[in-house]
């Protein structure tokens, strides 16, 4: 359970569950992981280029949560929506499966 959400982001939170057919958590969830998967890439391609010596990323090299939310609006959540038709009606079949 999310609790002490801000309300505007509990708002793009819902509307981008409901356009993905999510509950709220599970968006959540697949936001979380998203974001979690980028820093750890980002941090993975940083310290392999990183002169030796140098082990791993300081916390100030960590994005804050600013840059982590423009990212997901960014990337995550400018994903296509998928459509919420069932597939006889894109496809436009019959109820015998034949097409139309």
């Amino acid at each position: 359970m999310l609790r002490d959400i801000p309300d505007d982001l509990h708002h793009r939170l819902k509307a981008v569950a409901a356009a993905h057919q999510r509950s709220v958590p599970q968006q959540a969830m697949l936001a979380l992981e998203s974001a979690l998967s980028a820093e750890a890439s980002l941090k993975c391609e940083d310290s392999s280029s990183a002169v030796a010596g140098t082990a791993s990323l300081s916390a100030d090299a960590r994005p804050d949560l600013e840059q982590s939310l423009a990212w997901l609006r960014r990337e995550l959540w400018a994903l296509p929506v998928r459509d919420a038709r069932p597939a006889e009606a894109i496809l436009d079949y019959n109820n015998d499966g034949l097409c139309n």
